[in-house]
Order: structure tokens, then sequence, then C-alpha cells
């Protein structure tokens, strides 16, 4: 419902700053073009309707998870919460809008028309203030997002009310729009690449590594998709207009037609983007999240870690990405002839979707990637690299192909565990490895013990799907030698050093996530036990 209002909403963004930016430009600049009063009114109106969506779902999620009155929820969400002040920001907007466009209609003078362009101009801004982005950094957030919305609402919404709504019975009109439009539409698609980058490095700062990830294939898509827009404009701009006489405008806004539908698709992956949380560490999101369904079906068989990710091309791919530059070559001439907006949409769609699959084969995991480049004397000075406060070493456990996982506390505080990799004397670090237990302090506790489940990354052995990592510092009862773990498909044993234990197993299968623990002494007795009734899906838990 949230992705399918946020579509909506772009739409109609674009489609009001279209014609406020057409009416703002003299009439013998551009074509004629003819929308009906109760379309714009109600594209104004329909944008609150539409923002106030996410607003909703934010409150119920929230009266849900916590049993709160929804109303005194609700109410709080709009006057507490960004996303609901960026709403009623949109509400005070709205009227305004509304009001300049009625001022239009009645005097049809260039201060009007600018006012209510500058108006749906901060309209549109607006809906950049609860941005991921945004939430990130503030500042930069909101201008960049604010930059990236402008610039594709600016040309998406001229392409989309010339292409529909306008007349074409006036070649000098044309040819006069295509003139000034080019270069907009090269200024726009600049400004789009810019804060694009911008955004990238707030948001997705490990571009390449997110593709294993659904909101990175997305975000991979909608870079592909502007490789067809940007064919569109340059044919448009230097191919077309130098012929347009003898191409005809009919068949010119056929073209201009299907660049509008390749920008409405453009629309419908943002807003399927906004409902997912950006991936701004990659290897962490991937502890507790799976990979795309996409990316587990072309990596195969389960590998041990998915990124970082490098890129090899094979026969497969380079067939596909070869393939793709035929259909860009396509494009090109389908465009040239204009003979159907379907015919020219399904080329687009065609490279769009063989360029996305002949990317993502053409990369593959790279398990060595975790590897750290600077080499450490111990596993104390390795983790005070990146630790702050007192670090005590409390176990060192070998495990498979050099990895040696250590568990160490901070300030008798926190119990955390690193793994690093050993090569002779050296230790490395190992990149996102580490995992951390917070809360209560353990000097505080008899014993605190926590299971983490992961899904993907160094911490994963034997080449299996889930790995659990067991980790526990115990104080009371005092003599514990080793502990035993039992779980529903296997029972692991462990020694205790300096009251502390690691246990690390892997399966094929995810498991119950009851998973008892015995205490022995030196006898093999058990002298005490300890019951979790839930696997810890994150790196860091209480």
């Amino acid at each position: 419902m949230v992705e399918v209002s946020q579509a909506l909403m772009y739409v109609l963004f674009s489609f009001l700053l279209g014609i406020a930016l057409l009416l703002v430009i003299p009439s013998q600049w551009r074509p004629s073009f003819f929308v009906k009063s109760r379309f714009v009114y109600g594209s104004i109106g329909l944008i609150p309707l539409l923002s106030i969506v996410p607003v909703v779902s934010v409150s119920y999620f929230i009266h849900i998870q916590y049993e709160a009155p929804f109303l005194s929820t609700f109410t709080q969400v709009v006057l507490g919460y960004k996303i609901g002040q960026a709403w009623m920001v949109t509400m005070i907007l709205a009227i305004l809008v509304s009001v300049s466009y009625f001022i239009v209609e009645q005097t049809r003078t260039v201060m009007s028309k600018s006012l209510f362009f500058i108006l749906v101009l901060a309209y549109t801004v607006s809906s950049s203030w609860a941005s991921h982005a945004a939430s990130l950094d503030e500042a930069g957030g909101f201008l960049y997002n604010g930059m990236h919305f402008i610039a594709a609402t600016i040309w998406m919404g001229t392409i989309l009310i010339v292409s529909w709504f306008a007349n074409d019975d006036n070649l000098h009109k044309w040819s006069s729009f295509i003139r000034w439009f080019s270069p907009v539409a090269l200024g726009a698609v600049s400004m789009l690449i810019l804060s694009g980058l911008l955004l990238m490095t707030i948001i997705v700062p490990e571009y390449v590594n997110s593709w294993v990830l659904s909101y990175g294939q997305l975000l991979l898509l909608k870079h592909i998709l502007i490789i067809p827009i940007v064919v569109y404009g340059v044919v448009h701009g230097f191919l077309l207009r130098v012929r347009l006489q003898k191409v005809g405008i009919s068949r010119f806004k056929r073209t201009l037609k299907a660049e509008s539908i390749v920008g409405l698709m453009i629309f419908v992956i943002t807003a399927i983007m906004t409902e997912r949380v950006p991936p701004h560490e990659v290897a962490r999101t991937l502890q507790s999240t799976d990979p795309s369904l996409l990316y587990q079906w072309m990596v195969g068989d389960h590998v041990g870690s998915l990124v970082p990710l490098s890129f090899s091309f094979n026969w497969l791919s380079t067939s596909l990405l070869v393939g793709a530059g035929a259909l860009l070559f396509l494009l090109i001439v389908e465009i040239m002839k204009g003979k159907g907006v379907i015919r020219i949409t399904v080329v687009s769609t065609s490279f769009v979707i063989v360029t996305l699959i002949g990317l993502l084969l053409s990369t593959q995991p790279s398990s060595q990637g975790w590897i750290g480049e600077e080499a450490f004397v111990n596993p104390l000075e390795a983790i005070q690299s990146s630790q702050d406060g007192e670090i005590e070493v409390l176990v060192e456990r070998k495990l498979l192909d050099g990895f040696v996982a250590v568990v160490y506390h901070i300030d008798y505080d926190r119990l955390a565990a690193d793994l690093l990799y050993q090569e002779g004397e050296d230790y490395y670090k190992v990149n996102d490895s580490n995992l951390m237990i917070g809360g209560i302090p353990i000097s505080e506790m008899d014993h605190k013990i926590r299971t983490f489940i992961v899904r993907n990354g160094p911490w994963l052995q034997d080449d299996q799907p889930y790995t659990y990592v067991t980790i526990g510092h115990i104080r009371e009862p005092l003599g514990v030698d080793r502990v035993t773990i039992y779980f529903e498909g296997d029972t692991s044993e462990t020694r205790v050093e300096n009251n502390t234990f690691i246990n690390v197993i892997s399966a094929d299968t995810e498991w119950d996530p009851n998973h008892p623990i015995e205490f022995l002494d030196e006898n093999e007795e058990v002298i005490g036990g300890y019951m979790r009734g839930f696997l810890e899906e994150g790196v860091y838990c209480h």
C-alpha cells in the first residue's frame, strides 16, 4: 500500500511540475497543451492523502507492537516524528499551491505563473524531508535528495505533459521546444548523476556489494533504466530534431510517450525502495538477512561469504552484455522509426533486464576480501586497533582455514567476539565479524550467555548456510570446566577458559531457537545450567 501511494505521488509531482515549468515558458517556445483544471486541483489535493499513508503505516505498527491507543499514537507521530512533520508541511503547501493556481487561472500573468512554479518546486522538495538520506544526514541528505527529485520530476514531468497533453499542429513551436528542452534535460541528467553519487555515499556506500540484496538490485535496476532514457534524450535532441519535419510530430510524440513510460518505471522502483532499509554495511546486513532470491538463484549452492563481490566476467555474462549492447542499438533504430509506443517500450525493457542479469552474473563472492591488510603481533593488539576502553582477551579458539575466534571484554562490561586470520606469527583483522553483548555489565551477573544465528558472513563454516555462535561468561557457579549446548539438530561441547567460552557450530537447516546449556565441572558432573528461548538475529544484543 505504501509503495503504491509513493509511486502515485511521484507521478503527480512530475505532472504538476511539468505543468508549472511549461506555464512559465512563453507560448511561442513550446507546443500548446490543455489540462483540465479539475485534474490539476485533484493532483494537488491527492498528494497529501497519499503522503499520509506512510504516517498511518508507522502509527499502526507502533499501535500493534506496543498496544498503544491508535489515535494518540497517530497524533504523536504527526507532531513528533519527521515523517509526520513533513506531512503537515505538505498540507500547508497544498493549500498555497491550490491558491496560486487559482490566481494563475484568473490573471494569467508572468508573476502568478512564476509564483505557482516556485510553490510547486517547494511542494516537490518537501517530500525529501523524511527520506532515508535525510534520516542519516539531515542537511546533506535533504539537499541531495531534493536535488535528485527535482531533476527527475522536471525532466519526466515536462515529457509527460508534452507527450500526452500537447497539441501536434505547430512544427515551429515543437522545434523551439526541443531546442531549449535539450540543454534543460542535459542539465537534469547531470544533476541526477551528481546528486545520485552523493546520495550513494550516504545510503549505499558499498554499491557493488549491495547487489546481493534486493535494495541494491533495485538501485542497480533504476540506474540501468536511466540509460535508455538518456538514449531517448540524445536521439530526440540531436537526431530527430533536425528531421522533425520529415519524421512528423505524431511519430515524435510516440517516442516521447515511450520515454515517459520508462520514467514511470523508475518512479515505481523508487517507491518500492522507500519501504526497504538501505544496507549501509552489507556484511552486517547479511548476518541477519538472506540475500535476494534472484542472487541466490544465480549463485546456486550456498557459498561461505557473499561479500565483498569482485567482477569475474564469463562467457554467459559477456554474451548477455553484448546482447544488451545490440538491444541498445536496436532501441536507437526503433526510436528513429517511431512506429509504436509498445514496441519501443518492449525493446527498452528487454535491454534493462538483460543488462541487469549480465551484470549480476559478472560478479562473484571473494571470501579473501574479508581479511584486513594490516598485520598485528598478537590478538590483543588487533582488537585494540578498533575498540575503545580496557580490553582483556579471555579466549582464543582456532577455527578452520587459519581463522581464530577471540572472545574479550571491554571494561569488564561488554562481552564481544571477533574473528582474526592467522598467517605465521601475524594476525589480521577479519572485517565485519564483531559480535557484541551489551546490557547489564558482565561483572554484575552470575552468567551472561547469548547465541547468534549467522546467515552470511565470515563466521560461516563448512560452506553451510547457518552458523550458530554461542558466547558466554560464567561467574557463578564456580568450577565450571565445560559446557554442553543442546541444539535441535546437534549437541556441542566446549571448554571454559577464564570463566568464558565460545562455541561455533554450523548446519544446513535452521534449528529451533530453544537451546538449553548445561554447566559441567572437571568430573563431568552437571553443576548448573541456562536456557535461552531465542537466537540473536543481529550482531549486537543485550
